[in-house]
């Protein structure tokens, strides 16, 4: 069984600087993120459970899955919640040149502009792998969102005592990763709702990414 590092560890905020990390606010606002989608059924149940909680989140989605599910995307949208851009085709950032890489971004631009009506004007890169060169290009456009937490749900063999309990001492202006990946939807069932009644219980609420300024 992997034990998973769910809290993102110093150095890796050090080597991604100019990258956002956590969200710096003054009340107890923790930030949700969900990558991947859309999808039907699990995209659908995260929309239901954070209705539930009066939570919003921030939807990273991917621009081929938009392509074939944009109700879906829509629907997002008219829950009150964010969306960023997670690439075309879930393209990973070490197996490819800064250029390749862009169009490859600026492809999914084009989708969400298509199908949403709107360009998102925040990035998380696939897996989290991003070269610095590529980097240095899209910032000019983009803010690149990275995290606080991962919930781990991608994991096959998740502990999720070890990831509930993890995710539980999040504080106001980390923002935790998620999955509405339907090869990932038995973790997200098993991990998201604890993770939702144990923050709430302490005080927090859950907002969208705020829009770059």
């Amino acid at each position: 069984m992997r034990l998973y590092p769910h809290k993102t560890p110093r150095f890796l905020k050090i080597l991604g600087a100019n990258y956002i990390w956590n969200v710096a606010n003054e009340s107890k606002k923790i930030y949700l993120t969900f990558d991947d989608g859309p999808a039907p059924e699990i995209t659908e149940w995260t929309l239901n459970l954070l209705s539930a909680f009066q939570a919003k989140g921030t939807f990273f989605m991917v621009g081929e899955n938009l392509k074939k599910y944009p109700e879906i995307g829509l629907k997002v949208l008219e829950n009150g919640h964010q969306v960023g851009n997670h690439s075309q085709t879930h393209l990973s950032g070490w197996r490819c040149s800064a250029g390749a890489y862009k169009r490859d971004v600026q492809i999914a631009q084009e989708t969400f502009q298509k199908y949403l009506g709107f360009s998102p004007a925040l990035f998380r890169p696939p897996y989290g792998r991003i070269r610095r060169s590529q980097g240095k290009v899209l910032q000019h456009e983009y803010d690149i969102v990275m995290w606080s937490y991962l919930s781990g749900d991608f994991e096959y063999e998740l502990n999720f005592r070890n990831s509930i309990a993890s995710l539980s001492k999040a504080r106001g202006g980390d923002i935790l990763v998620f999955h509405d990946n339907p090869k990932y939807f038995e973790n997200l069932k098993m991990v998201l709702p604890p993770i939702l009644e144990n923050l709430s219980r302490d005080g927090f609420s859950f907002a969208a990414l705020p829009d770059p300024k």
